[in-house]
């Protein structure tokens, strides 16, 4: 969005400055107050996390030291690095993560808007989980991005409009393994 007034934009050198003045005027917000965005990277909430603290302390305990930072961004996004279920077949690929259905509460207690599930781990335990964890996260109020029940849901953007200002986001995996990926017929990453 438009810092101040309008963007700020500088032309080569030649360039009439009217096309600068052009687009800036095109680019310009009307919304003054701005919108905050909190990106995460990897969260894991399953394999030895799930054992070590999410067991003995709940799946809140992961948020409690950030929950007020991750609360306070208007869209907050991270990379849930695993499906959520207790169903599914391991796809014996080495090493593997799957988080407990109860872990969406430490992802609502976080304030987590969306999640990117496009990455080397979500399909993990298979269709099952992953069709569980769309299903829980849609539940729950979280969005996705880069997975879905087929490949078109998977490559669809997450929309949302946040004090005016509308957003999209979408994700995509280029990490193996392949066979995660959404067909027509089946779920899975973009």
């Amino acid at each position: 969005y438009g810092i101040g007034d309008a963007w700020w934009l500088s032309a080569t050198s030649g360039a009439p400055a009217a096309i600068g003045d052009d687009l800036a005027g095109k680019l310009a917000c009307a919304n003054k107050e701005p919108v905050t965005f909190l990106a995460a990277g990897d969260m894991l909430m399953g394999w030895f996390v799930d054992e070590l603290y999410i067991k003995k302390n709940g799946p809140e305990y992961l948020f409690k030291r950030i929950a007020d930072l991750t609360r306070s961004a208007d869209i907050a996004f991270a990379n849930f690095e695993n499906p959520m279920s207790t169903r599914g077949v391991m796809e014996n690929k080495g090493l593997m993560f799957r988080a407990s259905p109860d872990a969406v509460r430490g992802l609502v207690y976080g304030g987590l808007d969306v999640v990117n599930l496009a990455n080397n781990h979500f399909g993990d335990y298979g269709a099952q989980a992953m069709l569980d964890t769309l299903d829980i996260l849609k539940q729950n109020g979280i969005g996705y991005v880069g997975a879905g029940h087929n490949r078109s849901e998977a490559r669809a953007p997450w929309l949302t409009t946040v004090k005016g200002v509308k957003g999209a986001g979408l994700a995509y995996n280029e990490i193996e393994p392949g066979f995660f990926s959404a067909t027509d017929a089946r779920p899975g990453t973009a």
